[in-house]
């Protein structure tokens, strides 16, 4: 048998170098194709996967969107949805693990776990009364007087507003009737304000632990105000999204707003404006060549995904 040397490397050499070589090449593969996916596009996996009662595919991708980006950048609530998901495939150690994520960082209490059928699988567990007492110390912790403020301050917000995107979803309505509901919406966020001023100059951003999922509603009557107030209270929502009780991807949305209306070009893609001929089209952004790396950071979609979205 003719035995093959290469550059000094016998046959059996010769093996374990392409081996190597192989899984060095698979490696970088999978490392690419996983790193080509986005914390969106896993959400939207998981999600289509829990559907369709895949439930065990659907805590994977959880899991990947929560380890595509950091911390910070995840969104509370997949937390939870990973739990729910990783306990209905019968994976109870991962359900519980996710489970302490989801009340540390969504504030969910006692009595939503209790109440709730989606964790019925790992309620007698051993471990349950660790997690109920876990929840019941973020219970207290809750402002009540508080939440039941920022209840109304959302429901003021969106009192007249879902009114006119019901005209405008449905494209049936009184023209006349769409600017009257404009005009009463504008007078009731000019009082819907204050009360947002109050609670921000007094205590700033409130935390997930204080307010659960109900402080939002005091950016969105922030985002729907002038310039000047955003960019006062700007630098509390920055704060907030660093600590986590606010979702970067509505600071990213007052960021690119701020900008638009200071003539800035947009950093994340999320405002559009009417062209020349009339149609809506992408606002100027900022280095749009390293667009989309932004906008993954933080959990946003590829910007091609966000105007299909839109209808761009």
């Amino acid at each position: 048998m003719i035995r093959i040397q290469q550059r000094g490397i016998s046959t059996s050499d010769n093996m374990k170098f392409l081996y190597t070589f192989s899984l060095m090449f698979l490696s970088l593969f999978f490392s690419s194709s996983v790193h080509s996916q986005n914390y969106s596009a896993y959400v939207k996996k998981a999600d289509s996967c829990y559907e369709s009662k895949s439930f065990l595919t659907s805590a994977r991708y959880y899991q990947s969107a929560i380890e595509s980006i950091s911390e910070n950048y995840v969104n509370p609530n997949i937390y939870c949805s990973c739990s729910i998901s990783f306990s209905k495939a019968g994976k109870k150690n991962d359900a519980m693990r996710y489970l302490k994520k989801c009340i540390q960082r969504a504030g969910t209490s006692a009595s939503e776990l209790e109440e709730s059928e989606d964790w019925d699988a790992i309620k007698k567990s051993k471990d349950w009364k660790t997690i109920m007492n876990l929840a019941g110390d973020q219970e207290k912790m809750r402002d009540t007087a508080l939440i039941k403020k920022l209840k109304d301050i959302g429901k003021k917000d969106q009192f007249f507003r879902s009114k006119i995107d019901s005209i405008s979803r449905n494209r049936v309505g009184d023209a006349a009737l769409r600017k009257s509901y404009f005009r009463q919406q504008a007078a009731l966020d000019s009082i819907n304000l204050l009360s947002v001023i109050a609670i921000l100059n007094a205590e700033g951003y409130p935390d997930r632990t204080k307010a659960f999922k109900y402080a939002i509603n005091l950016f969105f009557v922030v985002q729907h105000s002038d310039i000047s107030t955003m960019e006062t209270y700007y630098p509390l929502f920055e704060k907030a999204a660093e600590n986590g009780d606010l979702d970067w991807k509505a600071l990213a949305l007052m960021t690119d707003r701020i900008r638009k209306k200071k003539g800035l070009k947009q950093i994340y893609g999320t405002q559009t404006v009417k062209g020349s001929d009339g149609k809506w089209v992408l606002y100027d952004v900022e280095n749009v060549e390293s667009l989309n790396e932004r906008r993954l950071k933080i959990g946003l979609e590829p910007i091609n995904e966000y105007l299909k979205l839109i209808n761009l």
